[in-house]
C-alpha cells in the first residue's frame, strides 16, 4: 500500500507481513502464509474498532473475550477489541489474508441512533468490553471490494489522499451497515474445519485451470470436483453457496467473467481469441454469455460506453 508502514516476520513454519497507513480511516493488510499447518498468536496493546474484510481462505481464531470464530473467505464483519490478544490457527498450507479499515468509536458515534447493531458495539466499546456487530458475517459486495481497492491503490498525497480515504471509508461502512441492518441471506456456516478446506481445495483447482491458456469447461463437471476433492456433490455445491454464495457453476462462471473483463480492457485480443482463451466455443457464445451476466455486450464494455454489473452478486 502506498504510503504504509510495515512490519514482516519468519519461523520455522511460516510467514507474516502488516502493513498499516494512517490517512483517513487506518488501513491495516494483514497477510499470513503458513508452511506447515501451525498456531499463531497475536498481540495488540491498542484498542482496535475495524471493518474486517477476509481475502482469503477461513480466519480460525480464538480471540480473548470473543472467543472462537470462523470467518470465511470473502465475508466482512465489524469488530471492537480493547486489546488484541487471538491464537490464529493454519490448518494448511495456505495464505492467509484480510484487510480491515480502522474507525475509532468516536467517528462512528452519530451513526449509531441509525443502526441498532453498530449502537450496541458502541456500547460496549465505551465499557471497554470485544464485540462484533453480529454474529453472522456477511459477504462483501462487488462495490465494497471495489472501493477497498481504490483505497488500498490511492495516489493522491497530503490531505487529499486523507479526504479521498474518508469518503471510501464512509461509502464502505454505510454500505456495510445498511447489509448488516437486515436479516441474513444464508443462515451461519455450519462449515467444519475439514469441510471448508474441500471447497478451498475445489476452488484451487477451478483457479489452476482458468489461469491456464485454454480453460477447459468440460474438466470440471461437479462430480469430477466433489471426487477430487474427497466429497460428494451435494456437500460440495452445498459448501460453495455457504462460503461465497454461489453455486460451483455459478462460481467458475464469473472468474471466466472476470477473466474476460480483464482481458477487454487490457488487451487488443479478438473477440475469438478471447472467446477461446475463456473456454468458449466461438465469440458468438461468449458474447452471449458475457452480455448476460455483466448487462453489456463485451464490445460496449470494451469501448468504455457502459460497466454493466453482474446480476448474481459475484465477488471473484
Amino acid at each position: 500500500m502506498p504510503g504504509a508502514v510495515y512490519a514482516g516476520y519468519c519461523w520455522d513454519y511460516g510467514d507474516s507481513l502488516f502493513q498499516d497507513t494512517e490517512k483517513g480511516p487506518g488501513i491495516r493488510f494483514t497477510h499470513i502464509v503458513f508452511k506447515e499447518p501451525d498456531r499463531l498468536r497475536l498481540l495488540d496493546r491498542e484498542p482496535l474498532l475495524t471493518l474486517q474484510f477476509i481475502l482469503s481462505n477461513s480466519w480460525y481464531e480464538d480471540t480473548e473475550g470473543l472467543g472462537k470464530r470462523v470467518d470465511h473467505e470473502g465475508s466482512c464483519n465489524m469488530v471492537y477489541r480493547p486489546s488484541t490478544d487471538m491464537i490464529m490457527e493454519g490448518l494448511n498450507r495456505r495464505t492467509y489474508s484480510k484487510v480491515e479499515l480502522l474507525f475509532s468509536p468516536e467517528t462512528l458515534k452519530p451513526l449509531a441512533p441509525h443502526f441498532p447493531l453498530l449502537r450496541r458495539l458502541i456500547n460496549k466499546a465505551d465499557q471497554g468490553l470485544p464485540s462484533v456487530l453480529d454474529s453472522v458475517s456477511r459477504l462483501t459486495t462487488r462495490n465494497m471490494f471495489g472501493s477497498l481497492h481504490d483505497m488500498l491503490n490511492n495516489r493522491y498525497h497530503g490531505d487529499l489522499r486523507k479526504m479521498y480515504n474518508e469518503a471510501k471509508g464512509m461509502e464502505i461502512l454505510l454500505e456495510l451497515l445498511d447489509i448488516f441492518s437486515r436479516p441474513p441471506l444464508t443462515p451461519p456456516s455450519n462449515l467444519s474445519p475439514a469441510e471448508a478446506e474441500r471447497i478451498y481445495q475445489a476452488r484451487d483447482l477451478m483457479l489452476e485451470n482458468h489461469n491456464s491458456p485454454t480453460p477447459s469447461p468440460s474438466s470440471f463437471s461437479l462430480a469430477e470436483l466433489a471426487y477430487k476433492t474427497g466429497t460428494n456433490t451435494f456437500k460440495l455445491n452445498t459448501g460453495f453457496k455457504e462460503i461465497y454464495g454461489l453455486s460451483v457453476f455459478h462460481f467458475f462462471l464469473n472468474m471466466r467473467m472476470v477473466r474476460a473483463q480483464a482481458l477487454l480492457q487490457n488487451t487488443k485480443e479478438p473477440m475469438g481469441h478471447i472467446a477461446h482463451l475463456t473456454g468458449y466455443a466461438d465469440a458468438d457464445s461468449f458474447s452471449k454469455a458475457f452480455k448476460k451476466h455483466f448487462g453489456a455486450s463485451p464490445r460496449a464494455f470494451r469501448s468504455g460506453h457502459t460497466h454493466g454489473k453482474s446480476h448474481n452478486g459475484a465477488r471473484h
